[in-house]
């Protein structure tokens, strides 16, 4: 019987005599056994009392008990009737008990593996698994969603399942999985998950094209940086210039726009290899180059 449900058994009691049979009391000796009658109950020769037993376990296991029939029963006296019933439950369980996802760069997928448990003697019914918060989500083995049927794990069977971390933002994250069960002692079991989002360095998407001008050519619009790298993490990045020559007049305005406006009649024809270097706010850095010739 299911840890907390209640099975009843009945059995009947016969005058075989020639006179009233006079039932003053049933005794039951042992756990979790209950007995229903009418006290004082009396049975006319040759009829017949039912009698119900209630079994309700609370604990698993194998239980016993013994129910004493007392009456005015000349010949046998008292009857002993032996009663005996299995409590049995779902005992859910994970391995591991939780999930440590290390360090994931931001706006990446860390990947680990999941088993959920039955180590009881009765099938354990999953009817959900609810993530606290949305950075970690998971994956059934079967693709099966608990729109259409529960997960329904045998005694001593297990269930894959992957569980993935995908960190937006730098930082520590902490989560639970909360599976939803018949457990009986577990109806909701807690998987404690933890991930670390970390920071992503910045990255090169539109390179700076070589430039070629001529002498005395002006004011010259080079790129826009935000355009030229990209922090997926949303980095604020700042920006600097190597290796530009001073008469070139290279400059980056509060808009991140590269420019410059060369002396008059100043000229590279041999050209110069600019660097420039874009800095996350963790002081992650990526250098993007291109060559300057003025004739």
């Amino acid at each position: 019987v299911p840890l907390g449900d209640v099975i009843d058994w009945s059995f009947e009691i016969t005058n075989e005599g020639s006179v009233l049979l006079e039932v003053s009391d049933i005794v039951v000796a042992g756990d979790y056994f209950t007995v229903s009658y009418e006290e004082g109950l009396q049975i006319a020769r040759g009829d017949v009392l039912e009698v119900t037993v209630s079994y309700a376990p609370v604990v698993a296991g194998a239980h016993e008990a013994q129910l004493t029939i007392s009456s005015n029963d000349q010949v046998q006296g008292d009857v002993f009737v032996s009663v005996s019933g299995e409590g049995i439950m779902s005992v859910i369980n994970a391995d591991p008990v939780a999930l440590d996802f290390g360090g994931v760069d931001v706006h990446s997928v860390g990947t680990l593996g999941l088993q959920l448990l039955n180590e009881g003697n009765l099938d354990l019914i999953i009817t959900e698994i609810n993530p606290s918060i949305a950075q970690f989500t998971y994956e059934l083995a079967d693709g099966n969603d608990f729109v259409d049927e529960p997960i329904v794990i045998q005694p001593g069977g297990s269930y894959d399942l992957t569980a993935y971390f995908t960190p937006d933002v730098q930082g520590a994250f902490d989560g639970m999985f909360t599976v939803v069960s018949n457990s009986y002692e577990q109806p909701e079991f807690e998987i404690a998950l933890t991930g670390i989002g970390l920071n992503v360095n910045p990255t090169v998407v539109n390179p700076i094209d070589d430039q070629v001008i001529i002498e005395d050519f002006g004011l010259l619009e080079i790129a826009d940086l935000d355009d030229v790298f990209e922090d997926i993490d949303g980095d604020v990045l700042t920006f600097t210039i190597e290796n530009a020559p001073v008469e070139v007049n290279m400059v980056i305005d509060g808009d991140n726009l590269l420019s410059l406006n060369a002396d008059e009649h100043y000229n590279i024809p041999d050209g110069v290899l600019i660097r420039i270097i874009a800095e996350d706010e963790d002081g992650e850095t990526v250098a993007d180059e291109f060559s300057l010739i003025i004739t």
